[in-house]
């Protein structure tokens, strides 16, 4: 049976390759793997266009990345991949806009009261991303877009029937399908003054809105290019890789607002081993990092390629405990949270402005 890829499910994406088949996704090849360690590490796997893109960045010709994420709650670390490609493709040379979806937060997410609750997510939201190395004239809100942004929303709607809209989304409220409409416009906004191409970071569960985008970017009368896309592997949730770390779901994730102590206690009480039943058995037989969360999370933070291979090997040798495991990522977290707390009161501030004005 195909898998539905829902861009609003907790669940998190579980056959790759049978995606892959079904949606025309193509996976990364030598060329198109960048100088980074998502590319290197397999977090970054799979794309549409990603070659035109690269080929852009390399001729030195106009380019930009867009993303974003919905002010719909406290963000977590699954949020990270996606804006470190923000700042790396700015550095490649690509112009860098970050989009705090508080409209859509709110009119696509049923537990979001009101407006301005969506509003309080995403000055919260805004400053992690400030704090992350986002600069501020990349970062903004939907609800205080220029007109010509909401216009070109509307323009979007128009371009849809009702069949074309199910077939890639199935049966939405009208809530969801304003949202669609927004973060389509967020994505081509940026070519309102020239086509160029774009690309995307999101997660692969993302990839209807990027189906959406290009099929309307031509029917549109702005000669748009349609976006590419880099689908990035969700950071799996605490209790294992079966499902994604999630803003509605506390006991999923680790918070960008936990301290060092919280993140700590999160890894070695929660996060999933894969380890086996005793010591014995495990010095055997030896663990398996491809579901161990504590793995999979040094994956995420550690700089070092040689490092993530040797606790890897020493991991799946046996060599090394699932406790033994826990405490070098426990360290390097706790150094990395101390970090962010550190930046985010200036962050918060500048999120202020960038929020309510």
């Amino acid at each position: 049976m195909a898998e539905r890829l829902d861009p609003w499910s907790n669940d998190a994406v579980s056959d790759y390759e049978h995606l892959f088949a079904e949606f025309g996704i193509k996976t990364l090849s030598a060329r198109e793997r960048l100088d980074h360690v998502y590319f290197r590490r397999g977090i970054a796997v799979a794309h549409r266009d990603f070659d035109a893109f690269v080929n852009a960045l390399r001729t030195r010709k106009r380019t930009y990345c867009m993303t974003g994420i919905a002010s719909s709650g406290r963000m977590h670390i699954g949020h990270m991949s996606i804006i470190d490609f923000v700042r790396f493709f700015q550095k490649q040379g690509a112009d860098t806009y970050f989009a705090v979806a508080d409209i859509d937060a709110y009119v696509s997410r049923e537990r979001i009261q009101t407006m301005e609750e969506a509003k309080r997510y995403a000055l919260e939201n805004a400053a992690h991303v400030l704090a992350l190395g986002v600069p501020k004239k990349c970062v903004y809100v939907q609800s205080r877009m220029p007109a010509r942004y909401y216009e070109l929303a509307f323009e979007i709607s128009k371009k849809f029937t009702e069949n074309a809209f199910r077939a890639i989304y199935g049966h939405l409220n009208p809530g969801k399908m304003a949202a669609v409409f927004l973060q389509l416009a967020d994505i081509l906004y940026p070519q309102l003054d020239g086509p160029r191409i774009g690309i995307v970071p999101v997660a692969l569960d993302q990839d209807p809105h990027i189906r959406a985008t290009r099929d309307v970017a031509a029917r549109l009368p702005y000669g748009f290019v349609p976006p590419a896309s880099l689908y990035v592997k969700h950071v799996p949730a605490l209790g294992g890789p079966s499902s994604k770390m999630s803003s509605s779901d506390p006991n999923s994730a680790i918070y960008l607002d936990d301290t060092p102590e919280v993140v700590e206690q999160k890894i070695k009480k929660y996060a999933f081993s894969g380890g086996r039943d005793t010591v014995d058995e495990h010095r055997k037989h030896g663990g398996n990092p491809d579901v161990d969360v504590a793995f999979q999370l040094l994956k995420y933070f550690e700089p070092s390629d040689s490092k993530v291979e040797r606790v890897r090997e020493s991991y799946a040798s046996g060599k090394l405990l699932t406790g033994e495991l826990k405490a070098v990522t426990i360290e390097l977290m706790k150094k990395f949270f101390a970090r962010h707390h550190r930046r985010l009161p200036a962050a918060r501030k500048i999120a202020q402005k960038i929020v309510y004005g």
